[in-house]
């Protein structure tokens, strides 16, 4: 798994109204690295990964003999007769004593069977390598999560600052048109209009707080902290870079982690055909031991016997006819190999897919905050205009209303926008690989 990471993100730059880094704030960068560490799924991955690794060893895969050493005794007594033919004596015996005790070391090894065991080391290995990827896949998840979420406290924190200057907007219009109605220039029914607008800004401006608030606990949550963490969220958003439709394309059909997970799976699925055919090859299996053997009659003839030496054989099996389990496994194996085939496929036109798609999505963000920006500037003025105007009794509440709502929506509408167009570029480093590079 990744234990060191390079956050692909130069920064080329800072949405307006962001603030620098404060020292007791950790950046996107420190959220991510902390997450990697902390998190609990990344680290259960991780472990998952030491497991598949202790399995990708030539004693799992069968190369190696198999060494047991075997003891065994017993005792009995019991009142005994014995009748012999051929006139020998008959034999009783009251409390007969009858012991027996020996041990033997024993060595199995299977010479040869079908080179099964050749591609279940390969398999071994392979699944130790499908489990790093997919850790490193729960890896670029739970980075992307956190991206999400530092994204979205940001915009949390700039819808924020807009709702508080259209809060101190609609607090002065109050405030002016209470004076305007002492004075007789206004009607109580604009003071209850302006007091009901600035009561709804307020309400406006204390979800979105509970909002930041939420998507901080989802944040610390997904870094392996409580939710009495302290440590600040900085406002510096790095906007990464991204290549050329061609470059990042070239890259996701290389790199892509869904891809390999697809190229892997295949590559198992192979090395199951060799193992099916090796099934309905001979096997060969070599036993050796050395034991030693000692028993005590307390009646009959043989009062005593100790054995001690070596022994050995060997076994072929044949598979014959199993009523076409073994042929059956083979076709299935096979088919599994083009389903893979399929699925490779299936992944890399979907890749192709998602980066074209992605590109698109850019041009439209980047046209669109391009002309939102525009708009803002003059959604602006046109409150600062709207406001004297009402002052001046040209224009009603009604048309300042608006005027304000329009500003804020804009403002809005680029802030949503650049965040968007933030996350589609952590996307695409993703879709090509790079969103997390670690050694």
């Amino acid at each position: 798994m990744i234990k060191k990471f390079c956050l692909l993100a130069g920064i080329v730059s800072s949405f307006t109204g962001l603030q620098s880094q404060s020292l007791d704030s950790f950046n996107l960068s420190d959220a991510i690295a902390m997450a990697l560490k902390n998190n609990l799924d990344v680290q259960v991955a991780d472990l998952r990964t030491l497991q598949s690794a202790n399995l990708s060893t030539l004693g799992q895969a069968g190369y190696f003999p198999s060494l047991n050493a075997t003891g065994n005794g017993s005792f009995s007594q019991n009142n005994t007769r014995l009748e012999f033919a051929g006139g020998l004596p008959d034999v009783e015996r009251d409390g007969a004593v009858n012991t027996s005790f020996g041990g033997n070391l024993g060595l199995s090894y299977v010479a040869f069977n079908g080179f099964g065991r050749k591609f279940t080391y390969q398999n071994l290995k392979k699944q130790w390598g499908l489990s790093e990827v997919q850790s490193e896949l729960l890896g670029e998840n739970t980075a992307f999560e956190v991206i999400n979420k530092y994204a979205n406290i940001q915009q949390n924190r700039l819808d924020i600052a807009a709702l508080e200057v259209n809060l101190r907007i609609s607090a002065e219009r109050f405030k002016y048109t209470k004076l305007a109605y002492q004075s007789g220039t206004k009607t109580s029914l604009d003071v209850m209009n302006a007091e009901m607008d600035y009561r709804n800004d307020s309400l406006s401006l204390f979800q979105r707080n509970v909002g930041l608030e939420k998507e901080t606990l989802a944040l610390k949550l997904l870094m392996g902290q409580s939710p009495d963490f302290m440590a600040a969220i900085s406002n510096e958003l790095p906007v990464p870079l991204v290549g050329s439709l061609d470059e990042v394309m070239e890259k996701a059909l290389k790199s892509n982690v869904n891809l390999k997970l697809a190229e892997l799976t295949l590559e198992i699925s192979q090395n199951n055909v060799g193992i099916s055919r090796s099934r309905m090859l001979p096997q060969l299996t070599l036993n050796a031991g050395y034991g030693a053997q000692q028993s005590q009659n307390g009646a009959g003839i043989i009062l005593a016997q100790s054995t001690l030496g070596i022994n050995s054989s060997a076994a072929l099996a044949v598979p014959i006819f199993n009523g076409g389990q073994l042929s059956a496994a083979l076709k299935n194996t096979q088919l599994q190999v083009v389903i893979s085939e399929k699925e490779r496929e299936q992944a890399r036109l979907e890749i192709q897919h998602w980066v074209t798609n992605a590109f698109l999505d850019q041009s439209t963000l980047e046209m669109n905050i391009s002309t939102l920006m525009g708009s803002v500037d003059l959604a602006n003025l046109a409150v600062k205009r709207a406001q004297k105007s009402y002052q001046e009794g040209l224009i009603g509440y009604n048309d300042l209303r608006q005027v304000q709502l329009n500003a804020l929506q804009v403002q809005n509408a680029l802030n949503t926008a650049q965040l968007n167009l933030l996350k589609l570029r952590y996307s695409i480093l993703r879709l090509s690989g790079e969103l997390l590079m670690g050694k």
